[in-house]
């Protein structure tokens, strides 16, 4: 199902144009304003946001980004003309040039989407990650500075367990060996083989699941959650009774 992180506020910002005043007032919705300091017309560098700490879960897929800035003009005219995303300072997404009019009441201004990627691969732990960043600029039409109280970002995700049906056979070995299958990840299995018709498989901290069975190593309450959900769709999918169970081996039983 798809779902999303709802707004999240920046926790930290940077200036690297230094066309800023007090960037770090934009990691609080509290009327204290971060403002731009260009002469006349003109464009200013980038403000950035980041350091959001999100927590997309580590087998969803990444299906959007929005952001959002709370802005204002004190008098006269300044735009924004400038939105984009960032994995991190040296990985950019496709801009959005535009030109929003701000007016001298407080608004939020939302750009992106549930399904704008702005042109980038993203992965859960790059949208974890406190690289991962959103940011704009402003046009002094005449000398005005834009004032931004704040900066958030909403990631749309899929989180739903998907199962794959009729894959064939297949055989993955070596250590950190990486596969997909139907969004379901896996990394660092060692050596096993899979065959079969409705294979189905995924490892995660201290998880693996093979074609409905499973083992356990260590087991952490994000885990607990997502094998519960397994399960259940288990049931669901193919008609049997799935249930948890309990063992005393510190290592994952690998096998055909």
């Amino acid at each position: 199902m798809a779902t999303d992180t709802g707004w999240v506020i920046a926790g930290a910002a940077s200036d690297p144009s230094g066309d800023w005043n007090n960037e770090a007032n934009i990691t609080a919705s509290d009327n204290t304003w971060t403002v731009s300091v260009v002469a006349g017309s003109g464009e200013t560098g980038a403000l950035v946001a980041h350091t959001f700490g999100l927590s997309v879960p580590a087998y969803a897929t990444i299906l959007g980004v929005e952001i959002r800035a709370e802005a204002r003009v004190t008098s006269s005219a300044c735009d924004i003309t400038y939105w984009n995303v960032g994995e991190s300072d040296a990985t950019l997404g496709t801009a959005k040039v535009v030109s929003t009019r701000l007016t001298t009441s407080d608004a939020n201004y939302d750009v992106g989407g549930a399904a704008d990627l702005w042109g980038l691969s993203l992965t859960p732990a790059k949208v974890n990650a406190s690289t991962f960043q959103v940011r704009m600029k402003a046009t002094e039409v005449v000398y005005a500075g834009a004032e931004v109280d704040a900066m958030w970002v909403k990631v749309y995700y899929d989180g739903d367990i998907s199962f794959a049906s009729s894959v064939g056979s297949f055989t993955l070995s070596g250590v950190a060996a990486a596969f997909s299958l139907a969004r379901l990840l896996i990394s660092s299995v060692g050596s096993f083989a899979l065959s079969g018709v409705a294979a189905i498989f995924w490892t995660g901290p201290g998880l693996l699941i093979t074609a409905g069975s499973y083992a356990l190593s260590t087991v952490t309450d994000p885990v607990l959650a997502w094998l519960k959900r397994v399960v259940s769709a288990v049931a669901t999918t193919y008609d049997v009774k799935a249930k948890l169970t309990k063992t005393r081996s510190n290592d994952p039983k690998l096998g055909d």
